[in-house]
């Protein structure tokens, strides 16, 4: 019984490779043949199957990756067409209100963007959601602090140095690489300190604005 759950596991197992797949591929060959004491013929045609296996695997991968990004990009279609027609009914004051509600949405769809473009498991995605979350309000707090523009500005930068060290503990190697090319495009147009636009209240703020969409 306990041979028979070894080998059913190591089956589930060849569906789930992904990122270093031949070495995973090849232990999996060697505990087959080690358990079944597979001839060599056997073992060729046990490699075949699991290679064939572990391709239309990542074939059935990309395609889900596909039909949720799609998802999501309608879902923020829809989103946004909501948002248009609803503020086309609101007085100036019910504007104002409803602009609050959109700036700390963006959080969200900033999250949902994440996911797409990191392809995040669903614990990765509630503790970036968590840590992004904390750092926007870390960086709204700095709001309230007297102090110059350059001492708000670094003390933002490490803020964000911060979030990004828990961001890329919580990925892969593949997705470490892909956030990289993201924070660079995220932080490429930042205000600098001492420029017209280096306030942190103003209305281009790094980390809020839907200017630095990833």
């Amino acid at each position: 019984m306990r041979l028979h759950f070894m080998i059913v596991a190591i089956l589930l197992a060849s569906f789930a490779l992904h990122g270093q797949e031949t070495p995973r591929l090849e232990q999996r060959l060697e505990q087959l043949k080690t358990n079944l004491q597979l001839t060599d013929q056997q073992t060729e045609q046990v490699e075949q199957i699991l290679q064939k296996t572990a391709q239309e695997a990542r074939q059935l991968r990309e395609e889900n990756r596909k039909k949720q990004q799609e998802m999501r990009a309608a879902h923020l279609r829809l989103m946004d067409q909501t948002e248009s027609q609803i503020e086309k009914i609101l007085t100036p004051e019910q504007k104002e209100k409803f602009d609050l509600y959109k700036k700390n949405r963006m959080g969200t769809r900033r999250l949902m963007r994440l996911q797409e473009r990191l392809n995040l498991d669903a614990d990765q995605t509630y503790k970036i959601g968590q840590i992004l979350s904390e750092t926007k309000d870390k960086i709204m707090a700095l709001r309230e602090k007297e102090q110059s523009r350059e001492a708000r500005y670094k003390e933002m930068l490490a803020i964000r140095d911060e979030a990004d060290k828990k961001i890329s503990g919580l990925l892969n190697e593949e997705q470490k690489a892909e956030y990289e090319a993201l924070k660079q495009r995220l932080w490429a147009k930042g205000p600098k300190p001492g420029s017209k636009h280096g306030k942190m209240h103003h209305k281009k703020e790094q980390w809020h604005h839907p200017r630095h969409r990833f």
